[in-house]
């Protein structure tokens, strides 16, 4: 039986009998050598520091969200782990352009009280802050001061745009980080408002945005990711939660198979064991 095939039977299984079995590692979604798209739905969260009700510099948005579905591989999401994530970014800079450049899709216009090009880059408190403060309570992997979004693998498919700590939970397994030196941007289009969202026909795409950033630490095992990650993605009102910004995007990564220490130990045997036979038909 293919691997597809035995994890078709395994969600077969689950569904007829309704008991938790252990589903996949996350990894087993992944093909190695090409760029692998993930898309997820998120619910995002404004924190507005000054109160002037306006999304603008320095500012706090922060996300929850959760894979998908996996390309090109084709697995579905809900037979594998799930992988899910949590950002923090502070607004760096926030311009005002005409309501049309956010039109995203079918909608005729943006309704609202003006819309917004924004920069984004590390907040000033840290991303462990922010992941405390929404109840994160699992371990992340090492942060630093550039740390924007940590990714999670969970044996349990809970999330939900509903619930925003959802998303957060899981064992730690990526770090990403906004590092100028390596010229790493988080820029996005969307209303000045985050209550304009509240405004606009639910689903309908009112921003977009681009992520190009640095994988700082990664813990899949058997796998490397590469050192970037980067996203493309829209903004729309959120169908679930009233006036709550919300979206989609797709992250790229460059995913390729490491070995284990304990395969480099034992193809370390196997090239002693063929060192020694060599000597011995030498001698």
């Amino acid at each position: 039986m293919t691997s597809k095939l035995k994890q078709v039977a395994v969600a077969a299984l689950v569904a007829m009998s309704g008991a938790a079995f252990a589903l996949p590692s996350v990894t087993t979604a992944f093909v190695p050598g090409v760029p692998n798209d993930l898309s997820d739905d998120f619910v995002e969260l404004h924190i507005d520091k000054d109160g002037d009700g306006l999304i603008s510099v320095g500012d706090v948005l922060v996300t929850s969200l959760a894979m998908t579905s996996y390309s090109p591989s084709g697995t579905p999401a809900n037979l594998v782990n799930e992988l899910s994530a949590f950002s923090a970014i502070r607004i760096t800079s926030a311009t005002t352009v005409p309501n049309a450049v956010c039109k995203v899709g079918f909608i005729e216009t943006v309704v609202g009280d003006g819309c917004g090009v924004f920069e984004f880059g590390a907040t000033a408190e840290g991303l462990a802050f922010w992941y405390a403060a929404f109840g994160g309570v699992s371990a992340l992997l090492p942060t630093t001061g550039d740390s924007v979004a940590v990714f999670f693998e969970d044996t349990n498919h809970d999330f939900n745009q509903a619930i925003f700590a959802s998303g957060l939970d899981g064992t730690a397994r990526m770090m990403v980080d906004l590092v100028a030196a390596n010229g790493d941007t988080w820029s996005a289009t969307g209303p000045l408002k985050a209550s304009d969202f509240g405004l606009n026909v639910l689903g309908a795409g009112i921003g977009g945005f681009s992520i190009d950033a640095t994988i700082s630490a990664q813990a899949f095992a058997g796998w490397n990711l590469g050192a970037q990650i980067t996203g493309t993605g829209n903004l729309k009102p959120s169908a679930i939660v009233p006036g709550v910004p919300a979206g989609d995007v797709t992250f790229t990564i460059f995913p390729n198979r490491v070995p284990e220490p304990a395969g480099l130990g034992l193809a370390a045997l196997a090239l002693l064991g063929m060192g020694v036979a060599s000597r011995r038909r030498k001698a």
